[in-house]
């Protein structure tokens, strides 16, 4: 009979101690974490401070590199002149052989030299292309090294920042 008895004591002592914890739980105010609704909120109001928290790092770069952007022009610009002096070389170097080729057949027609001889067409076609070559090619050398209407590289890069914030 005690073992009845105790098992019978046990499960009224597992009943009362699960009416008391029934009990403590009903009269406990929900914490933010027991209610599901606020978990979603709260998981997205994380979410979204993290999304806004990825914007901001990349904002943060994109100014740091808007920072770096004159320098990074200027470092270019420097390295760009040898080439473009290069190019300016070459440029030149056609002119000057064009130029003297159209010179000398010119000189032998006017001189009939050995025979030599032109329609009139295609001297007047090879005097107006040595002229549009010598203005084009001449104007392309100097608009590529030198900077229009500009002193600097600088005062490119402070005019358009400038129309940027109107």
């Amino acid at each position: 009979m005690n073992n009845s008895t105790s098992s019978s004591n046990n499960q009224k002592n597992k009943y009362e101690e699960a009416i008391a914890e029934a009990q403590k739980n009903e009269n406990k105010t929900p914490s933010l974490t027991e209610n599901p609704k606020h978990q979603k909120s709260e998981e997205l109001f994380y979410d979204n401070a993290a999304k806004e928290y990825d914007k901001f790092k990349n904002i943060k770069i994109l100014f740091k590199k808007v920072e770096e952007l004159p320098e990074l022009i200027n470092q270019r610009y420097k390295r760009n002149t040898n080439l473009r002096s290069k190019c300016a070389f070459w440029m030149i170097l056609y002119l000057y052989l064009f130029s003297l080729s159209c010179f000398a057949i010119i000189f032998l027609q006017a001189f009939h030299y050995r025979g030599f001889n032109l329609d009139k067409i295609a001297i007047t076609t090879l005097i107006g292309g040595f002229a549009a070559s010598v203005i084009g090619l001449v104007q392309i050398i100097l608009r590529g090294l030198f900077l229009s209407e500009e002193k600097s590289i600088n005062q490119q890069i402070k005019n358009s920042n400038k129309k940027d914030k109107s």
